[in-house]
């Protein structure tokens, strides 16, 4: 009788750790999926931090410190709607409409398309605390092997 509910209490421990372990995989970079998209559409995001390789030269923007990119990212800015339509405001203060969605399961990749342009593909998208973090690879002049890896970060 000892035994038998010894061997429950051991059966109900280990289910409760696995639950437990399984719920807390669930999360990309410390926000669960599905508040992922609820943190991605409450607020505004204006880009923080971007490293970038065009045409094999090297560029840092770092919002209020180094911008070695020949572009000036200070408006730039992103609203998600929940709909998955948004804003995007370019470098030179133009807002543009946008469509986004999540392409994978794990929320680690997102189509982000511009108005009349080419879908941009984020991948390694991940949220911690205000920031996300995504890198995206673009085609400039017919070279395919630009990219962009970028910190975003809510606006208040």
């Amino acid at each position: 009788m000892r035994k038998s509910l010894l061997h429950k209490t051991v059966i109900v421990a280990l289910s409760l750790l696995l639950f437990v372990f399984v719920n807390s995989c669930k999360t990309t970079a410390g926000v669960s999926k599905s508040k992922m998209e609820k943190t991605l559409v409450q607020k505004k995001w204006k880009l923080d931090q971007l490293r970038n390789v065009i045409k094999g030269k090297y560029g840092c923007y770092i919002r209020d410190s180094i911008n070695t990119t020949g572009v000036d990212y200070d408006k730039l800015e992103y609203t998600f709607n929940a709909d998955g339509t948004g804003t995007y405001v370019d470098e030179v203060g133009l807002s543009h409409s946008v469509k986004w969605n999540f392409i994978s399961d794990d929320k680690q990749t997102l189509v982000f398309a511009i108005e009349n342009n080419r879908p941009d593909i984020w991948e390694m998208v991940s949220m911690t605390g205000e920031y996300l973090y995504a890198t995206e690879n673009f085609p400039v002049a017919g070279n395919p092997n630009n990219m962009h890896t970028f910190r975003l970060k809510q606006v208040p």
